[in-house]
């Protein structure tokens, strides 16, 4: 198995004292979540508009004003909500945000196939980090 390449980009940086800096995992120079991004923008602006003021929140201040905006789905693995589009990502360091990628959610459950995509990408993350 060939090993990847991960790499980041700077989505929202941290404006406020409890603020989170926000950045998008890139694996091999592909963004998942940028992929996803021009889509839900396209297609979705309500949704993408929500998501907006949810980055801003989470840069500005550390947390939202709807905790159900900003849900910890399994093991670390949390989604940021707009409606149906739901933008998986972890925590590192103290005030960092890392966006794997996203999905148009179907049912009332996280789709098992897009924690573990979220979970692989988090693990490729950390081993990349530690080097």
């Amino acid at each position: 198995m060939t090993k990847s390449h991960i790499d980041f980009l700077v989505i929202r940086q941290r404006t406020g004292q409890d603020g989170f800096e926000i950045r998008a995992v890139v694996e091999n120079g592909v963004c998942p979540y940028a992929k996803f991004w021009k889509k839900l923008f396209t297609k979705r602006q309500d949704e993408a508009k929500r998501v907006l003021t949810i980055f801003a929140q989470l840069g500005t201040y550390g947390k939202v004003s709807n905790d159900e905006s900003f849900v910890d789905e399994e093991d670390g693995i949390l989604a940021i909500k707009g409606f149906q589009a739901r933008i998986y990502c972890f925590f590192d360091k103290e005030r960092l945000i890392l966006l794997t990628h996203g999905a148009i959610k179907k049912s009332k459950k996280a789709n098992p196939l897009d924690l573990e995509r979220a979970k692989r990408l988090r693990k490729a993350y950390k081993s990349h980090v530690r080097k």
